[in-house]
């Protein structure tokens, strides 16, 4: 069922926007934001750290955070904080409109490069910075780029490079060039979302996607930062102000404050809420529990025992690390959602944030769109199935199971909703959400939150153990 989007026309973060012909066309970013990225000082060593890092994500398959952490001494020097913003502008949005950059490339090269080869990247990096980075003139764009191609051994394609980025120069001088979001996304996943949302809103999505995440946190101990909006229905919950860096957040790291989208706050919170209403009194499961955000925050809401489960005793560790400021501690599990060591019946509540696509935090890591595949989505459908069969099993009767999902897909949202109620025994669960939800609250039970929201893609689904 196609979802009905509140806004029909694309965000104005998805198209560039067209200025008088003969006027040289003002770059703009394809993410809405406030500040203009300067070019780096030293700049030929910033860039070409962004170059390994863009390698490291395309060619290493790892996490752009991955990436970027381990060649941030590229980013350092004379002036690091401008160097940091101008690195991980370049990089995330190469990443973010890499398909489209190749299609430009392609109108200009009679042999294009192969998709992930180090020319490739460093073309993409080229065109990127000629049509989307303000800080940036052209020329230096151009020459930037194609010094790169000759640094990296690659002087025999330096000509042509050169060629191709003043032909797209000229012709973004001539008629600006406008980004069609849709064309960001692999031709699969523009499939998935024609399926899910309609054919009409799939370039609608696709220029939400390449929106700038804003920053929310949860305030645990003491006030809200200056400048911050609460929240509506969630509980020590704000919005930073657009442009907030990390960095600048009092009390994060010392226990007071933590960052966590408000899409991934929702799970835990009505959990709790729906545990309160019903007086569930028995132990409380927060299952995939690693980082520990979700975990945090039951500890916070609910007096019940806590139990974090998890796969990987090493992310368990970093989240026994990251909640070692609680007055109290969960009970750590190291355990495979596919056999949880509860007994059956045991359990009051359930939080179950699976495994999944995470294409609903693209925003924040542009990278996923690239590194997932077709199959994962149909591996990944069947595994959520089979937690959900276990986490149905261990739950009393009457006990509260919260399904959630950082994905846009309906085969692991929806689908998932209907396959549950048709094989496990749960019943629907009914919440209320404030009228800015309205119209992410699909069911009585459930939430399809798309980054139209002002927050990340996330399926939430509330069920009853049946008795």
């Amino acid at each position: 069922m196609a979802k009905n989007f509140t806004n029909k026309s694309p965000s104005s973060a998805a198209k560039r926007h067209s200025s008088s012909k003969g006027r040289r066309p003002q770059k703009r970013h394809p993410q809405r934001t406030h500040s203009k990225t300067h070019a780096p000082k030293g700049g030929d060593s910033v860039r070409n750290g962004v170059f390994q890092v863009l390698k490291t994500v395309f060619k290493g398959k790892q996490t752009l955070d991955v990436a970027f952490t381990q060649y941030k001494n590229n980013f350092g020097g004379a002036d690091e904080s401008r160097n940091l913003a101008f690195a991980y502008t370049l990089a995330a949005g190469t990443l973010r409109t890499a398909l489209f950059l190749d299609g430009l490339s392609h109108q200009h090269l009679k042999k294009p490069f192969e998709a992930d080869s180090d020319q490739n990247i460093i073309l993409r990096m080229g065109i990127y910075q000629l049509l989307f980075m303000d800080g940036v003139k052209d020329h230096a764009a151009i020459s930037t780029t194609v010094d790169m191609m000759k640094h990296n051994r690659l002087h025999h394609l330096s000509g042509v490079t050169n060629a191709v980025l003043r032909q797209i120069q000229r012709k973004n001088a001539e008629h600006p060039i406008e980004l069609a979001a849709d064309m960001c996304l692999p031709s699969w996943i523009q499939k998935e979302f024609s399926a899910d949302y309609g054919d009409e809103n799939v370039d609608v999505l696709a220029g939400y996607m390449l929106e700038q995440a804003p920053v929310d946190i949860r305030v645990y101990q003491g006030a809200a930062p200056e400048g911050s909006t609460a929240l509506d229905g969630l509980e020590k919950a704000y919005r930073l102000p657009d442009g907030t860096h990390a960095s600048s957040i009092e009390g994060l790291n010392t226990g007071g404050v933590y960052i966590q989208d408000m899409a991934a706050q929702w799970p835990a919170s009505l959990l709790a809420k729906l545990i309160k209403a019903k007086k569930l009194n028995g132990p409380v499961v927060d299952m995939c529990a690693a980082p520990g955000g979700k975990t945090l925050q039951l500890l916070d809401l609910l007096e019940n025992t806590i139990y974090a489960a998890d796969l990987n005793p090493r992310r368990l560790q970093k989240l026994s690390e990251n909640l070692a400021h609680m007055p109290r501690k969960p009970f750590t599990v190291a355990c495979n959602g596919y056999t949880p060591p509860f007994a059956e019946s045991s359990i009051a509540g359930l939080l179950l944030d699976a495994p999944c696509t995470a294409t609903g935090t693209s925003r924040r890591h542009p990278e996923v769109i690239h590194l997932r595949q077709p199959a994962d989505l149909e591996h990944l459908q069947a595994a959520q199935r089979k937690i959900l069969e276990q986490a149905a099993m261990v739950l009393q009767p009457g006990g509260v199971l919260v399904y959630a999902v950082c994905s846009l897909f309906h085969k692991e949202g929806e689908a998932q909703d209907v396959w549950a109620l048709e094989n496990l025994a749960l019943k629907p669960l009914a919440f209320d959400v404030p009228a800015a939800l309205k119209t992410a609250h699909t069911k009585a039970h459930t939430l399809r939150l798309t980054p139209e929201h002002g927050c990340d893609g996330f399926y939430i689904a509330c069920y009853e153990k049946q008795s």
